[in-house]
């Protein structure tokens, strides 16, 4: 069965997007490059990891047959990533500290989770669960 080994994201800048991934997330640092940094984000039952790398030229994208993605905040619309936390509560107010913005607050949603929303310095959005 396929499974879901590494989500990728790209960043106009690694230097603004660690502070997010990093002080605010929580994520340790499993590797890190020149240009990216790998977060182990798999708990016992297994699950992907997340690697941020900063923005690769036209010529990179063009090669791969890609293009490159819109502007921050339109860079991760249509998709959210769902990532577990200790605490919603602390980790909102970590994102409030000027290293990401706050979509959602915490609630509880009718499904019966209690979820909030943040997105990253280049636009991708998490929902936060604890």
């Amino acid at each position: 069965m396929p499974e879901v080994v590494q989500i990728f994201v790209t960043t106009p800048s690694l230097d603004e997007a660690r502070p997010f991934y990093e002080d605010a997330l929580r994520l340790k640092p499993e590797r890190v490059g020149e240009t990216s940094v790998e977060y182990a984000t798999r708990g016992e039952g297994g699950g992907a990891s997340l690697k941020v790398q900063e923005e690769f030229d036209d010529e990179t994208f063009a090669e791969f047959g890609l293009r490159p993605p819109p502007e921050p905040p339109a860079r991760g619309d249509g998709a959210v990533f769902v990532l577990g936390v200790e605490s919603i509560d602390e980790t909102v107010k970590r994102v409030e500290n000027g290293v990401g913005e706050v979509v959602q607050k915490q609630r509880s949603v009718p499904w019966g989770d209690r979820i909030a929303l943040v997105r990253s310095p280049a636009g991708y959005v998490y929902e936060l669960r604890d």
